[in-house]
């Protein structure tokens, strides 16, 4: 089991269980090599909040499906709204957004999921996000396929990968404040 939090092993004990639920699915639609979390739960930086004597997180879980194979987008988006429904949320997609829409944190939750290829993961480019998946992300099923990722040289990073990365973290802040 991993570290994905800072506010200790009880939040860590329920954060493991749903993502457990969440890898049966992927390995339901995929059929993985790996699967790595990322971001701030594969960091251990996880962030929560706490109501009605519960935990939510307030982020949503970055994570990475390594296969042998490409899979079609239907398939990705299905399995992500499995996802959200195994840790009994609604999934909710970009289209499903509207202007008199009110998002409840409680109720709605998108695991981020991305599929990749071993062969793919072999060839990234020097960007931020792949650094930090190489560098500050946990394996949480299958193979520990981090060793395939390209070593990347934070000098080789393109600054507007920075400033996009930046940019992003602004938002988030803006949006939970």
């Amino acid at each position: 089991m991993g570290k994905y939090t800072v506010y200790g092993k009880k939040v860590d004990l329920e954060i493991q269980s749903q993502l457990d639920k969440i890898c049966n699915v992927i390995v339901k639609y995929v059929n993985p090599i790996s699967i790595i979390l990322i971001g701030g739960f594969g960091r251990g930086e996880g962030s929560i909040i706490y109501k009605k004597n519960k935990f939510i997180p307030i982020n949503d879980y970055d994570l990475y499906a390594i296969t042998s194979k490409t899979y079609p987008n239907k398939i990705i988006e299905k399995m992500c709204s499995e996802a959200s429904q195994s840790i009994g949320k609604k999934c909710i997609n970009f289209e499903d957004f509207s202007e008199d829409m009110v998002y409840n944190i409680e109720k709605t939750f998108y695991p981020d999921i991305r599929v990749i290829t071993s062969s793919e993961l072999k060839k990234l480019p020097p960007f931020l996000k792949y650094y930090e998946i190489k560098n500050g992300s946990t394996t949480i099923y299958g193979k520990n396929m981090l060793d395939k990722i390209p070593e990347i040289n934070i000098k080789d990073i393109p600054p507007q990968d920075g400033l996009r990365f930046l940019m992003n973290r602004l938002s988030l802040m803006v949006m939970h404040t």
